[in-house]
């Protein structure tokens, strides 16, 4: 750090990567090996923004999120917000904003910092809609996630429920022109998100007693699954774990497509 000399930039990733794959009596020594790679990020581009330091800063708070406890949760938050005030910098509004800007604010809720976490909900939500002025499959994602988290973690059950509809109608917009029925034209995205909503509205409306939330969310999941025996010989299942953005991605290669 004192010559000219700095180290190749992110030269111990490839270490950092492998013990983060490692058991979990390794993880505190994989955080200190990036939290060490972050210290030679920032003498190699002198503490001034860059986009590999706000990479390496969003890895970082990403890594400490996902498993460290609730206290490196917070810490981890701290990296993601320092990282996204020099992409903000660095590029203006972007989808990597707009990513970063959920993350955070799912990671505030569940730490209970609420207010923070709705505040960065919408934030989001605001640049994706400058982003996309039209239907956008980004933006009905944005919508569905911010609608779950006020209906599931905020207690704002109508304002939920109208992002996570709108977000629904959103997609099949995308897909299909709208008919009779909720969705008129099969497509794989729109089946998908029938279902999401539908388990989604069912479980919610069963807990907060609301027959008409779930009775809503009973016909939205009985139209995904109609609609995919009608694409697909075998019907995909959701991969476990995979629900950080809100809707969950789907293993596409399990799909085989009718002929």
């Amino acid at each position: 750090a004192t010559t000219s000399e700095a180290p190749r930039s992110r030269e111990p990733a490839p270490v950092a990567a492998i013990r983060l794959s490692s058991p979990d009596r390794l993880m505190s020594e994989a955080l200190k090996c990036l939290k060490e790679l972050l210290h030679w990020e920032r003498q190699l581009h002198s503490n001034q923004d860059h986009p590999d330091l706000a990479g390496l800063l969003d890895d970082l708070g990403s890594e400490m999120i996902d498993h460290g406890d609730e206290d490196a949760e917070r810490e981890g938050v701290v990296y993601l917000e320092e990282s996204l005030q020099m992409k903000r910098r660095l590029f203006g509004d972007r989808d990597c904003i707009v990513d970063s800007l959920c993350r955070i604010g799912a990671c505030q809720i569940q730490t209970g910092q609420l207010l923070e976490g709705e505040k960065s909900l919408d934030d989001a939500l605001q640049m994706e809609r400058r982003l996309h002025k039209e239907d956008h499959r980004d933006l009905a994602e944005t919508l569905f996630l911010l609608g779950s988290m006020k209906l599931e973690e905020l207690d704002r059950t109508e304002e939920g429920l109208s992002y996570i509809r709108e977000s629904l109608q959103m997609v099949c917009r995308l897909h299909g022109p709208q008919g009779g029925s909720i969705a008129s034209q099969d497509h794989p995205e729109t089946a998908r998100m029938l279902k999401v909503v539908g388990s989604t509205m069912q479980a919610h409306g069963g807990a907060k007693f609301l027959a008409a939330t779930s009775e809503e969310g009973e016909r939205y999941l009985c139209e995904g699954k109609q609609m995919e025996e009608r694409l697909f010989e075998e019907i995909p299942e959701v991969e476990a774990g995979q629900q950080e953005t809100g809707l969950p991605k789907i293993a596409w290669s399990s799909y085989r497509p009718k002929s």
